[in-house]
Formats: structure tokens, C-alpha cells, sequence
């Protein structure tokens, strides 16, 4: 049972139990708690703090990641792709593409001066050869 289903279903139990309790008691109301008539269920549920109807309860949908090819990207897609990655560092990377052939290997990438462990671990599930 979601939790949405489980708060609906409790707000129903409580508004029938109200509702029974009312019938089968005296209707006299003065030894009765007060409630303002702008208080619904709700909010005497949640200890007079109003829930927010707006949060979603689901899990929420992650962005799809871009794969980098590291051995073809140029400086804007690895710049874009790559976090911790500016204009900078995508030109030393792709000089140092130029200058020792294509990448082996994803960790080969820390061979790149600015391009440190932090950067690569940021990085790992974005990289492709």
C-alpha cells in the first residue's frame, strides 16, 4: 500500500469513527474540544500542521545521464558532459588525446594535468572510450 493510499484510508477511518462517535454519544457540546471552523481533518490529523498537497511521495525521476566519449568529445561536449570540467580542463584533455593517442582506459584520464581522482569518481558513470 503507497503512503498516499494508507493517509487516504486513515482520513477515512478517523471521518467515519467522528461520524459513528457523534451518533452514538450525547450531541450536547460542553465538555467537547473546540475546533475553529476553518479546520478540517486533515489538519487536526497532522497536529494542526497543514500537510503540503504540492510534495510528490514517489521517488523522483533522475535525469538521464550523457555518456562523454573522451576519445572523440570536443571542448563544448566535454565541458557540458563532465562535471568539474570547464573549457580549461576539456582542452587539456583533448590535448593530451592528440598528444598520446586515445584513451586506454577511464582511469588513464587522471593522467590529464587538472584531472585528479575527485574529477575522475564524479565522472565514472559518464565516461565512455
Amino acid at each position: 500500500m503507497s503512503v498516499k493510499s494508507f493517509i487516504s484510508a486513515s482520513l477515512v477511518t478517523v471521518m467515519m469513527t467522528f461520524s459513528s462517535a457523534s451518533l452514538a454519544t450525547d450531541t450536547t457540546t460542553e465538555n467537547a474540544p473546540s475546533v475553529p471552523a476553518e479546520k478540517n481533518i486533515t489538519t487536526i490529523i497532522s497536529d494542526d500542521k497543514e500537510l503540503d498537497k504540492s510534495v510528490s511521495l514517489e521517488k523522483p525521476i533522475s535525469e538521464p545521464i550523457n555518456l562523454v566519449n573522451i576519445n572523440t568529445a570536443n571542448i563544448d561536449e566535454l565541458s557540458a558532459g563532465l562535471s568539474g570540467v570547464g573549457k580549461i580542463k576539456a582542452q587539456a584533455i583533448i590535448t593530451y588525446r592528440e598528444e598520446n593517442g586515445a584513451f586506454d582506459a577511464v582511469d588513464s584520464l587522471t593522467n590529464v594535468k587538472g584531472i585528479g581522482p575527485a574529477t575522475l569518481e564524479k565522472n565514472r558513470d559518464r565516461i565512455q572510450l
